[in-house]
């Protein structure tokens, strides 16, 4: 032993005969519940074998185990030769443990085996960061401290994926960080609340010590901001040069879902109509200052208009709720309209189809709409339809109408085919103005048809016959009127028969049947008049029977006319040609058309055996001569004759022709000329 508490220690080589010794293992650090395993040596340094016979253990820590069984002692150790014991070490305590085991052996030295180690355990913490409140769209970082103050070190892995957006965690490295006793790890932390709420999260901490508590960083805080609520302000509508005030909610907060108190930082007024607005001075003054939640700045607004027509302004609060860094402005609107003392204005409607039915009852509407501010009364509606004048105010009176107020007025007309294509309406109200509307009426023909016809064949020769009279209106009708069938025909060629010979069937949609009508015949017409009357649509299928006479044998012609009533005009049907041919024969007579500077005049009518004729020509020319009965028996004259230019005679032989008219018939180049002769034997 030396001074100052030193020791020296000197190394002395020495040979024994029989020698053995035990080596000492330290573990160091070793964590609670972890395992260490080792090997301690005992060594034969003699120089001759020596008996291992067994290990007492003097300082037993139940921490280490020995895997004794594995030396098969007892056991003889040759000369210089070691002998390995398996240890293990698995702390049960913090602090240092030690087990002593003694060595005996046939040699009698006294040796040890000595197991150190210390026990030791990580202390991780966990961490709470609050941010409190904090603005809306803010941005506030911080710094996370995770801090081993245990003895013993440890693997620490934080979870970078918050469940809240709202916050941000980084700064770990991706397989995380080892934290000796008393290492620290810094992590980086950001709060960024997007809305308005209370927002926490947890992110788990994973240590690699399995005793060790759950560690976990809680990240919490509130985005905050205030909110404002306006409202327009409608003021109606208001005579011109008076005035109107309300109480306003001017600025709200706290109502919303705002949860900051409001700073209101700038009052403005635009708008071309301000000064027909009164703002009250409190709105003004809570410029600068903060609005406890929740509260209401409420206060009277005047509307004072000196002009007809919309006034409106607008109001732009500049206030702090909005998200951090962003500058909030809101507006509401005052407006109000002005109008001129209360005058009633009444509007007219005359509604009817422009496209009209005769004889059908057409809608029509009268709507008068007073759309003015005071009162009113109606003295006259008169209506002109087409001619017919109809006063709807005798039909209701006097008619007052309030501001608003509507009247309708709702009947039919039934136009006729010859009223005048106008309507007009004419109203007179109490302060003496007139609304007039004229409307210009299209009134839709109707459908008609009228023939005539000879039945059976008859009307080719003299005797009894039988006309039919066929005539119709398509349109549907509401007015029963009567119903006149006219025929022109020359009673000197068709005289009517007994009247209860002729018959007249009408045809309706209600269906087909026999009506009584009074027939009557006069020079030149015959006419048949429905005793009942009809509406359209329907169908007249007319029969009248009687006699055609031989009056000529010139054709004649007939015609078939439906009269005209106010739901219908007037319709003639063609003209239908007839002709006799005296004693029933057949009549056939060729007229080509007549040769222009060829007259034939015949001389000295009726002929017996010769036939003699002037004949002017203004041409020279060739003509075949013939001449033709009504029985259709041609007789050639001749097949050459030359006329020449001027006038000139002829003479035919007719000798044993029957008696009869005759066709001549001159057919030249140039056509045909044809003239009527007699020959009578």
């Amino acid at each position: 032993e030396l001074a100052c508490g030193l020791f020296r220690t000197f190394y002395v080589k020495t040979r024994v005969s029989s020698s053995i010794t035990g080596d000492t293992i330290d573990f160091g650090d070793v964590r609670l519940g972890d395992t260490a395993c080792g090997r301690v040596a005992i060594i034969n340094n003699g120089d001759r074998p020596t008996d291992l016979e067994k290990l007492i253990a003097t300082r037993l820590d139940s921490s280490f185990v020995l895997d004794t069984a594995a030396l098969g002692l007892p056991r003889t150790i040759p000369a210089g030769d070691t002998v390995w014991v398996d240890v293990c070490v698995i702390p049960r305590q913090q602090g240092a443990i030690t087990r002593i085991d003694s060595i005996v052996s046939s040699s009698g030295v006294d040796a040890w085996i000595v197991c150190r180690a210390r026990g030791v355990q990580p202390r991780v913490a966990s961490v709470v960061i609050d941010w409190k409140e904090r603005r809306v769209g803010s941005i506030n970082d911080t710094t996370i401290v995770l801090r081993n103050t245990g003895d013993g070190w440890c693997l620490a892995e934080p979870s970078l994926a918050p469940a809240s957006s709202a916050f941000l965690l980084s700064g770990v490295p991706s397989s995380g960080a080892r934290l000796d006793a008393g290492d620290s790890l810094l992590l980086r932390a950001s709060f960024r609340p997007m809305t308005r709420d209370t927002l926490s999260t947890v992110a788990p901490v994973s240590i690699d010590w399995t005793p060790h508590a759950p560690v976990s960083i809680t990240l919490m805080g509130i985005g905050v901001m205030p909110d404002i609520a306006l409202q327009d302000v409608n003021f109606g509508t208001i005579v011109i040069d008076t005035q109107r005030d309300t109480l306003v909610d001017l600025i709200t907060t706290g109502y919303s879902g705002g949860n900051a108190e409001l700073l209101v930082r700038a009052i403005s007024i635009v708008g071309p109509d301000s000064s027909s607005f009164v703002l009250p001075a409190s709105l003004f003054t809570s410029v600068g200052t903060r609005r406890p939640l929740p509260s209401r700045l409420q206060d009277v607004v005047v509307f004072a208009p000196t002009r007809l027509g919309l006034h409106e302004c607008f109001v732009d609060v500049d206030h702090d709720a909005v998200p951090h860094g962003q500058v909030g402005r809101s507006r509401f609107r005052l407006y109000g309209r002005a109008i001129d003392r209360p005058r009633p204005d009444v509007t007219l409607d005359f509604g009817m189809r422009l496209r009209v039915r005769p004889c059908s009852d057409e809608p029509i509407t009268i709507v008068l709409d007073n759309q003015g501010t005071a009162p009113t009364r109606v003295d006259s509606v008169t209506v002109n339809l087409g001619g017919d004048l109809l006063d709807v105010s005798r039909n209701v009176g006097l008619l007052d109408l309030l501001p608003g107020q509507r009247w309708t007025y709702s009947f039919t007309h039934r136009w006729n085919v010859e009223s005048e294509r106008r309507a007009t309406i004419r109203v007179v109200d109490s302060a003496g103005v007139v609304l007039v509307d004229t409307l210009v009426i299209e009134i839709v023909e109707p459908k008609t048809s009228i023939e005539a016809s000879f039945m059976d064949g008859s009307g080719s020769a003299a005797g009894p016959a039988r006309i039919r009279l066929l005539a119709g209106l398509a349109d549907e009708q509401d007015v029963v009127l009567p119903i006149t069938l006219r025929l022109n025909i020359d009673r000197r060629r068709f005289i009517l028969g007994p009247l209860d010979s002729s018959q007249v069937v009408l045809t309706t949609p209600a269906g087909a049947r026999l009506i009584p009508a009074s027939i009557r015949q006069d020079s030149a017409h015959i006419e048949v008049l429905l005793t009942d009357g009809a509406k359209g649509p329907w169908t007249i299928d007319c029969r009248v029977l009687g006699t055609v006479l031989w009056k000529d044998p010139d054709p004649d012609s007939m015609r078939a006319t439906l009269l005209g009533t106010p739901c219908y005009l007037p319709k003639l049907s063609n003209d239908v040609e007839f002709g006799i041919d005296p004693c029933g024969s057949r009549r056939r007579i060729v007229n080509i058309g007549s040769v222009r500077g060829i007259t034939l005049r015949p001389l000295g009518q009726p002929f017996s055996q010769v036939i003699a004729l002037e004949v002017e020509s203004s041409l020279n020319a060739t003509a075949t001569v013939w001449a033709e009965s009504l029985a259709g028996s041609q007789f050639l004259l001749t097949e050459h004759l030359s006329l020449q230019k001027g006038r000139q005679h002829c003479n035919f032989s007719c000798s044993g022709w029957p008696s009869g008219l005759y066709r001549l018939v001159f057919m030249l180049e140039q056509g045909v000329e044809v003239t009527n002769i007699i020959i009578v034997n």
